[in-house]
């Protein structure tokens, strides 16, 4: 009862803590860019000034699309489509919910690779209001079949993320914040990793929050499993860690988000099941009673 309060009083790290992801997301973009003809980078009017060098070393794969981000997207997943590899930049409401049908449609429905690389997180820009608000762009996004989401809490989880996975075959969601951590713990791909043990209880936390988390329940008899991607995978691999059934998950988003996620991952521990409508796209065309007798 005692880690809600708790966690908003120690939610602002000190300076000293403070790493800069969004610095980091340019040097990783930029050696990117360098390594492979095939990177497209394109900014939704972000992060403009601190890609001015790569404009001039990459003037035909650096593009600043200002503020339409839909027409972003979609002329992303054109170069997709072209064998390209597109890296997508810009607020977080502006690139999910605004550009929500060209990232299902153009990019989901057509099975495409690509990055799309957010800051704001959920209220990174407090000050301006819900227009600039995201909280829901991870349950937005987790409509989208196939789609990974990626949670860095320091600048090296989000180079070696970026690193291992923007080149694959994959549609990938990374989620920047202005909050991080002082030290960096970069799991394995679809796995996370056990920081405290304890009998009392389980904590699973998700990216930038870990600090806050962990002052809040010092010296508490509770164990710590860290999160930095959103899969069923690695929370699978979580779940499988846990040695308390009093689990209680922290994320930097809307509360239960996640539960969509969760639940399909331990499903079978539960023995649970759930009938309902795929989290797949129909390629095939017919009437509504065809769709349910499948």
């Amino acid at each position: 009862g005692t880690i809600g309060p708790s966690l908003k009083q120690n939610s602002r790290p000190s300076p000293r803590e403070r790493v800069n992801l969004r610095q980091q997301f340019q040097r990783t973009t930029s050696g990117l860019l360098a390594d492979s003809d095939d990177l497209v980078l394109l900014l939704g009017d972000i992060g403009v000034h601190s890609f001015r060098s790569e404009f001039a070393a990459f003037p035909s794969r650096v593009l600043n699309f200002g503020i339409m981000e839909q027409t972003m997207v979609s002329f992303a997943s054109g170069l997709a489509a072209a064998g390209l590899v597109p890296v997508l930049h810009s607020i977080a409401p502006f690139l999910v919910e605004r550009a929500l049908e060209q990232i299902k449609v153009d990019f989901g429905y057509q099975g495409l690779r690509g990055n799309f690389v957010s800051v704001g997180a959920s209220f990174d820009y407090a000050a301006l209001g819900g227009t600039h608000h995201a909280p829901g762009d991870v349950a937005t996004l987790l409509a989208v079949p196939g789609l990974q989401i990626f949670l860095p809490g320091h600048a090296k989880e989000l180079d070696d993320m970026m690193r291992t996975r923007a080149m694959q075959e994959s549609l990938n969601y990374f989620r920047l914040s202005e909050i991080s951590n002082v030290d960096h713990n970069i799991n394995r791909p679809g796995e996370g990793t056990v920081l405290r043990n304890g009998d009392r209880g389980t904590v699973i936390v998700f990216g930038p929050l870990l600090d806050s988390v962990l002052g809040a329940i010092d010296g508490a008899d509770l164990q710590v499993i860290y999160l930095t991607e959103l899969t069923e995978q690695s929370v699978s691999h979580a779940l499988s860690m846990v040695r308390n059934r009093k689990v209680l998950i922290v994320e930097p988003f809307y509360e239960a988000s996640s539960a969509v996620v969760f639940a399909r991952a331990q499903r079978e521990v539960f023995d649970f099941r759930f009938i309902g409508v795929s989290l797949a796209f129909i390629h095939s065309y017919g009437k509504v009673y065809d769709k349910l007798e499948t």
